[in-house]
This record gives structure tokens, sequence and C-alpha cells, in this order.
């Protein structure tokens, strides 16, 4: 949303507000100025709808168990995983026409690609990112962090000392 939106917004929220006793909360002015600022813009989207899918090995699509709700998402890497994203409006209705995006804070630990809706997070090497999911028009943004560790044992390297003489 661009700034020249925003100060309307707010302008407007002040105005509208400013004759109330008491005076609104600064939380309550930004409140009524986000509101506004959503209809200068054109835009009923109100909440980025997040679906994620199952973690599946990246190797041949076979999927790993569910992991609790509210966690982070930790992923071994050697998976990935697909979000699906949806806006909704103030009710919870479908809203059409969003221009969504994501993008990793580190790409060496997950790499995401788009199709359409759809978003897949691969990862790479073990760490910790931050994917944010983000829409144009509205602005709104949401975030799902992602833990990368090793995967399973896959090889043995055995590494020799130095030959000594027995004492």
């Amino acid at each position: 949303m661009d700034v020249e939106v925003r100060e309307s917004a707010l302008d407007h929220a002040e105005e509208w507000l400013g004759t109330q006793t008491p005076r609104p909360s600064v939380d309550e002015l930004l409140d009524a100025a986000d509101e506004i600022s959503i209809y200068l813009a054109g835009s009923p989207l109100r909440v980025i709808q997040i679906r994620v899918g199952l973690v599946r090995e990246q190797a041949d699509g076979t999927p790993s168990p569910t992991q609790p709700e509210g966690s982070t998402m930790q992923l071994r890497d050697t998976q990935q995983v697909t979000y699906t994203l949806a806006g909704k409006d103030a009710k919870g209705f479908d809203v059409d026409g969003e221009q969504f995006s994501a993008v990793s804070s580190d790409e060496t630990v997950v790499t995401v690609t788009q199709d359409g809706d759809t978003f897949t997070a691969v990862a790479g090497s073990p760490g910790s990112a931050v994917v944010t999911f983000s829409e144009a028009v509205s602005g709104l943004s949401a975030t799902e962090a992602i833990d990368v560790v090793p995967g399973n044992l896959a090889t043995i390297d055995v590494v020799a000392g130095e030959v000594t003489e027995q004492p």
C-alpha cells in the first residue's frame, strides 16, 4: 500500500475519531486508519489464510508424519512442504484477484517457488529461515518459521588417526 493512501487514511481517522471524549488511544487511531486505508486502496482483503500441505521427501514425494500444530515447521534437508494461500475478507469470505508472493530470509536454508497460489518451500542446508508470504494490493503479510535439520544417516565417514607404536 503506498504512503499517500496510508497518510490520507490516518488524516481521515484523526478527523473521524478526534472529537471523541475520551480521546482515542494510538492503537484505536491506527486500527481505524488501517480500516480506512483498505477502503481507500480498494482492496477488501483482510486475512491471508495459509494451508500447509504434507511434508514430503524431495526425492520421491513420500509423505512424512505430521507435525504438532503451532510448532515451528521442521524439515530434514531432504524434505519440502507446500503452502496454499487464500485471501479472506473481514467476515471470512473468499476474495479473488490476490497477488501473492513469498520470499525466504535465507535462500541457502529454504528456497521458495510459486505456482499460482501454491508455494513450495524446499529445504537446503541446515539452519533457520523465515518465509514471508505477502499480498501486493492490501499490503498484508504472514510468516512461517522453518528450521532445517540434517537428514537421516546416509553415509559413514571413517577418518583414521595417526599411526603410532604401541607402548
